[in-house]
């Protein structure tokens, strides 16, 4: 109540009071609060370690008020595990006190913070999303709208290309298809230093001339950074995943408007890293759960059964299991609850194992052992 939902403390304690006839006094709550996130420390360092061993993460930042001062959450994250920490900078000391990147040597991806590129042991992916937005605040001078634009256009047309080869299970957009976007890259950078010309001598940009300036520098100086998702599949096109594990901090800025100590802002990122995680858990499972259920039931995904006789409907010409005898109940339309063969047991099982696999010791973490469960 106190992390997830923002409840205020002295109203938490009356909604236990009103739930469970218990009461409790705000200090209690507080030292409670404390404790569950001392206990989270073993897990967070799991998160971590495993976060290492990611081919991909996601990374982030975004501020609080902490009295008159600023607090900086960082984020790292991806399909899984969410780490946040809280730090009174946004710098580097930041970055190491959240503690992956000087130990990471896959693909981070990020809003191009400037302090991230530092770290060159890691693989740097610039999101998308950013630099989109980046480019529609440029495009509102005319001078640099052909550019923005166009760039704008390339990424998207980029995107929609990586998927579309994503789909087809290869590992990058085909090399020739690739070559030509990057060649539109680079004259559409050349349009954009065009419209940047230096200033006269002794004269100075404005903030406006700055922004689209710097930009056209970014889109010069980051170039493989910014098309790595089109040469990597495994690079997704932007960081939402860290954004999203960052709404409900966002969140708190809203509804409490600031923290009285840091220690309160460490806490939230400490409970917030293992409530995130557990809700990616989630997430996947819920994902894949369905697949899993139809395989063990023998069910190919295009056939429907007749919720009464448990037969295929007349458009399905055949089905891999016969289900003559078995009670069986249904969920969306396929049959549930009966008797599994075994050996579709271990069908399901080898699936769920290849869907971890990626993640290694975090199936471990995450899910426990497929075999019990």
């Amino acid at each position: 109540m106190l992390n997830r939902q923002h409840i205020p403390t002295e109203r938490t304690s009356e909604a236990i009071a009103d739930l469970f006839g218990a009461e409790v006094s705000t200090g209690f709550l507080d030292s409670l609060y404390s404790e569950g996130t001392e206990l989270l420390a073993p897990f967070l360092s799991e998160v971590l370690e495993q976060l290492k061993r990611s081919d991909v993460v996601c990374m982030d930042e975004t501020s609080d008020r902490l009295s008159k001062k600023k607090v900086w959450f960082h984020v790292a994250s991806n399909e899984l595990l969410t780490l946040i920490s809280a730090n009174l900078s946004r710098g580097k000391s930041a970055i190491e006190k959240l503690g992956l990147l000087p130990d990471f040597s896959g693909t981070a991806v990020h809003d191009r913070f400037g302090i991230y590129f530092d770290y060159q042991s890691a693989t740097h992916a610039v999101c998308g999303a950013h630099l989109i937005r980046n480019l529609a605040s440029v495009a509102e001078v005319q001078r640099q709208s052909a550019w923005a634009t166009g760039m704008t256009e390339l990424l998207l047309e980029m995107k929609d290309a990586a998927q579309q080869s994503r789909d087809l299970c290869q590992s990058q957009i085909p090399d020739e298809i690739l070559g030509s976007f990057l060649s539109r890259y680079d004259s559409l950078v050349a349009m954009a230093f065009q419209a940047n010309p230096d200033p006269a001598k002794g004269a100075k940009r404005n903030s406006l001339q700055r922004e689209s300036y710097n930009l056209a520098v970014a889109f010069s100086k980051h170039k493989e950074s910014i098309c790595r998702f089109g040469s990597d599949l495994k690079v997704p096109f932007t960081n939402n995943q860290a954004e999203r594990d960052f709404r409900m901090v966002k969140l708190h800025r809203k509804i409490s408007g600031s923290f009285r100590s840091i220690e309160g802002a460490e806490r939230l990122a400490a409970v917030r890293s293992y409530i995130s995680t557990q809700r990616n858990k989630d997430e996947v499972l819920s994902k894949y759960s369905r697949c899993c259920s139809r395989v063990i039931l023998g069910c190919p995904p295009s056939y429907k059964l007749d919720p009464r006789s448990q037969q295929p409907h007349k458009e399905s010409t055949e089905i891999t299991t016969d289900y003559r005898g078995a009670n069986f109940g249904s969920f969306d339309g396929y049959p549930l609850n009966g008797y599994v063969p075994e050996e579709m047991c271990e069908v399901a099982i080898s699936i769920i194992a290849a869907i971890v696999a990626p993640y290694g010791r975090t199936a471990a973490l995450v899910f426990g052992d497929i075999g019990q469960g």
